[in-house]
């Protein structure tokens, strides 16, 4: 945890985050952010009594932190046998003993870090694996560079997470990150000599959901691009009203120029088992493979994830 002066506070109480919060002079100041607040705090004190009650031998506990909901692509019912079955090889080969927790997130930035706290305090983890929402890890990843405990997660591809100090020193990624997608992007459009990029992509219509990881893969390939005035064009793919042809029209008029290659970018993970069988009656053709698949509408072309 970093108090907002940015010195590193090992546990302390809410009263002394208040007054360095709110009245703090220059002085103090200076000598707070070169100086470790080292006070063990009720959470600390809580899990080495809970390791003592455990006892030296203890083997290692992972905690497997995700939803239940098997929309996701790395649910508890998809990950947790995976997961079993390498602990299991381990304790075989190597004769090493490990101990497997998991819980449900709901995905849910309240729910999910609570759940780290309250498995950390009961000494019931020691490496997490997970979570596996983006909304879930940036505050468990922050905690665990507190607690010194590692977290890998498939998750995390949004460059937030891309500045390993101070806040996520232990966490490791390891589908990488939507930077690489940008880079990527950039080489494409070199190769093929493309000059005008259109973006279409999913966004929550409710803003209580957050960002979407299409929206965080594409703004790093628009960072990527340099920013500036490029069209973009976001769309619910969950809204029943969709017109999918009227969007595509739309990218159209504004990715194409005499004498430019178009390409429009359409990123979303459940766009493809939707809606690419048809669209205002033309079929979508895939023309190519890779990374990215292109499809195309007679006249038009588009790009869609993989």
């Amino acid at each position: 945890m970093t108090s907002q002066l940015g010195a590193p506070v090992r546990r302390t109480g809410t009263f002394l985050l208040l007054i360095i919060s709110i009245s703090c002079p220059r002085v103090l100041c200076q000598v707070l952010q070169h100086t470790k607040i080292a006070l063990p705090g009720a959470a600390l004190e809580t899990r080495e009594e809970a390791l003592k009650l455990k006892g030296p031998h203890r083997p290692p506990e992972l905690l497997v932190l995700a939803p239940d909901d098997d929309m996701f692509p790395y649910s508890l019912h998809k990950v947790v046998p995976a997961v079993m079955v390498a602990v299991e090889h381990l304790q075989h080969s190597r004769n090493l003993t490990l101990v497997v927790n998991y819980n449900n997130t709901n995905c849910s930035s309240s729910h999910g870090p609570l759940l780290a706290f309250d498995h950390y305090i009961a000494g019931k983890v020691d490496v997490f694996l997970g979570p596996t929402c983006s909304y879930v890890l940036a505050p468990v990843a922050r905690y665990s560079a507190e607690w010194d405990l590692p977290v890998l997660t498939s998750s995390g591809q949004n460059d937030n997470f891309d500045m390993k100090h101070p806040n996520y020193r232990l966490l490791t990624r390891m589908n990488g990150s939507f930077t690489q997608v940008g880079q990527l992007f950039i080489e494409t459009l070199r190769r093929f000599g493309w000059q005008v990029v259109a973006f279409l992509f999913h966004e929550f219509r409710e803003r209580t959901k957050g960002h979407s990881d299409c929206f965080f893969n594409l703004a790093a390939v628009f960072n990527a691009l340099g920013g500036g005035h490029m069209f973009h064009q976001k769309f619910d793919e969950e809204d029943p009203s969709l017109n999918l042809e009227t969007l595509m029209q739309q990218v159209a008029r504004n990715a194409r120029k005499p004498a430019v290659d178009p390409i429009s970018l359409i990123d979303s993970a459940n766009f493809r088992g939707r809606r690419t069988a048809d669209a205002g009656g033309r079929r979508l053709t895939r023309v190519r493979g890779g990374p990215w698949r292109a499809y195309r509408i007679p006249g038009q072309s588009y790009a869609f994830r993989s």
